[in-house]
């Protein structure tokens, strides 16, 4: 190419007669801003063309699951690289700051969350936690191994767990470990947030939770401080509430909550009736009319799917993409996370009450 335009310009400097130190400078010049432009249109090109976010090259976002494959990590079906996730056990429930490039998902923090402990109890529909009922098992490699030590719980067993909640009173579980009675009882962590209002009933990670007189001595009124940060509580479990006696405010967790940068991508557990649906996370539940995901009609009755979603500034949960979830493919790959990114299968769908 620089020789064709070297020949150019010797035509046309001998067609007009040019002198030829003013040739050769015109010369110049033009053939260094014709390679200018080839250099950028050639990055362009290869931007365009490598996966990239169009407009940003990168999307902050943050992943709240569980940690279903190794080699490298997948939560919520979604590979993730950094060195902050490396040695993250299959079950472990973790929340994580990341960024979804064109190269894959980057973590830049990660926060774990620790197995809830609670005693089980055996019912006619069948293994009880926290008065929810086990109705399945997380997809993945330890799935056999969770599903054996089900068979083998008995009435008052004590374990530790971890899982998705499935409308009012089911639960996934993602991992169950056997225990003995722990010096603290009953015991679980995250985010503090109103059950239903006037009730005294609170959650943390799903966890219905109520405080004790012996955990406010002073009176029971929460204050208002409180309220989406994330508490380590424990104490006795009674008709399926843990009733706190002790409690601790997890500050460096929670001011890792308030960096995260939105959209949130978290796991969720749901419930399909003939014309609604109700979705369940540790963060918050919802229900829509069926009508308004027709997608959702050929999903089985109870599952789990993955959602996109925002924090409103009330503290409400506003989901804005979904998709079917899967424990990870089997190829390093991310375009189910960038897919939540970019679709607005809620946008136009009115937030339940």
């Amino acid at each position: 190419m620089t020789l064709i335009l070297k020949g150019i310009f010797g035509f046309m400097a001998e067609y007009f007669n040019l002198p030829k130190f003013v040739a050769s400078s015109v010369r110049a010049l033009v053939i260094a801003c014709f390679s200018a432009v080839l250099v950028a249109a050639c990055v362009i090109i290869a931007i365009s063309q490598s996966g990239g976010i169009i407009g940003t090259g990168s999307q902050p976002l943050a992943l709240y699951g569980t940690v279903t494959q190794l080699g490298s990590v997948y939560v919520n079906g979604a590979r993730v690289f950094g060195a902050s996730v490396t040695g993250l056990p299959v079950g472990q429930k973790v929340i994580l700051q990341a960024e979804a490039t064109s190269n894959g998902i980057v973590a830049k923090g990660v926060v774990p969350l620790p197995l809830k402990v609670a005693p089980v109890e055996l019912t006619p529909q069948g293994v009880s936690i926290f008065g929810r009922t086990v109705v399945g098992v997380m997809d993945g490699p330890m799935r056999s191994a969770i599903e054996h030590r089900l068979s083998h719980l008995y009435d008052g067993a004590w374990v530790q767990y971890q899982g998705v909640n499935v409308g009012s009173d089911g639960i996934f579980l993602s991992e169950l470990r056997i225990t003995s009675l722990p010096a603290g009882g009953a015991s679980a962590s995250g985010v503090l947030m109103r059950a239903s209002s006037g009730s005294g009933i609170w959650q943390v990670s799903g966890v219905p939770i109520k405080f004790t007189k012996k955990a406010l001595p002073h009176g029971y009124v929460i204050p208002g401080s409180w309220v989406d940060k994330v508490f380590n509580v424990s104490g006795y479990v009674e008709d399926g509430i843990l009733m706190v006696e002790t409690y601790s405010i997890d500050k460096m967790t929670s001011a890792f909550l308030t960096e995260i940068t939105p959209p949130l991508i978290l796991e969720a557990g749901y419930v399909k009736t003939q014309d609604s649906i109700a979705i369940a996370t540790d963060l918050g539940a919802f229900s829509y009319p069926l009508e308004s995901f027709p997608d959702l009609q050929d999903l089985p009755p109870v599952g789990m799917v993955t959602i996109s979603a925002t924090m409103d500034r009330d503290g409400k949960l506003r989901p804005t993409a979904y998709r079917q979830w899967t424990a990870g493919p089997s190829q390093a790959e991310f375009s189910p996370i960038l897919t939540l990114l970019t679709i607005g299968a809620y946008q136009s769908v009115r937030q339940a009450d």
